[in-house]
């Protein structure tokens, strides 16, 4: 991580549920939210330039990887989600935001590095 002290992020909890978030990276309590994402193979992804100074060194092909994710068929989804918040000093965006088709795991690039999510439900 380029600033952020891991001891506050890793193993800590980011909660979705139907319009509250909350969580270590992104709060919304039920204010407007709203989300939108761009798909990509697995292909494309790795090679967009919107993410090339995070996938130097191929960070994300070996996290893909490292999790099980290496079908060419897979889909990506780039999710950009929002809250409007009740005040100004409220709105928040999260943002990459990255899902892979059939998979508990999503993805979040944090201080320069790429954070691993799993879904334990």
């Amino acid at each position: 991580m380029w600033y952020a002290e891991e001891k506050y992020i890793l193993k800590k909890k980011q909660e979705f549920f139907k319009g509250w978030e909350n969580g270590i990276f992104y709060s919304c309590d039920y204010a407007g939210q709203s989300a939108t994402y761009n798909a990509y193979s697995i292909k494309e992804f790795l090679e967009s330039k919107e993410f090339e100074l995070v996938n130097q060194d191929n960070a994300f092909s070996k996290v893909f990887a490292q999790n099980g994710l290496t079908n060419e068929n897979s889909k990506v989804f780039v999710h950009r989600i929002t809250c409007n918040g009740k005040k100004v000093s409220d709105r928040k965006v999260l943002y990459p935001f990255i899902t892979v088709d059939r998979s508990n795991k999503a993805f979040y690039v944090c201080e320069g590095a790429i954070i691993t999510l799993t879904f334990d439900r």
